[in-house]
């Protein structure tokens, strides 16, 4: 009968509240190593560069992954809670009924001109908008 396998140590409270704040700790990818009498065909600061562009996409690709989760979550919440539309934050998510699919908008463009038609700047429209309130109707 095989033994069983010790338990890794839990992660304490205050890591894993690190880990959610800033990310997974990764380690920056090694540049390989020239083969001898190559080390002049290598170019390092376009190493650097590709190696920089890796470690941007990774971060890309997890934050891509965590979206879908979020995605997830939203969908099943509007769904729960009866609701095809939500808007916050700049952000507006619309349920599709027929599809069960989630669309994701950029809503701050056009929150910024709503709130902007509402200003009033003329002074005539100020009493024209007196004289409605005195309407009995």
């Amino acid at each position: 009968m095989a033994k069983k396998q010790k338990a890794r140590p839990k992660q304490s409270r205050r890591e894993a509240e690190r880990v959610l704040r800033k990310g997974p700790i990764r380690r920056r990818t090694e540049r390989d190593a020239a083969l001898p009498g190559m080390e002049d065909v290598r170019i390092g600061p376009l190493d650097d560069i590709c190696v920089n562009i890796a470690d941007a996409r990774a971060e890309i690709n997890a934050m891509k992954a965590q979206e879908h989760g979020f995605q997830d979550a939203a969908l099943s919440l509007l769904q729960e809670h009866k609701k095809r539309t939500w808007t916050h934050a700049g952000i507006t998510l619309v349920r599709k009924p027929g599809e069960e699919t989630l669309i994701i908008k950029n809503a701050s463009a056009r929150t910024r001109r709503a709130s902007a038609e509402t200003v009033v700047t003329s002074p005539g429209d100020t009493a024209a908008m007196d004289v409605a309130e005195e309407m009995p109707f």
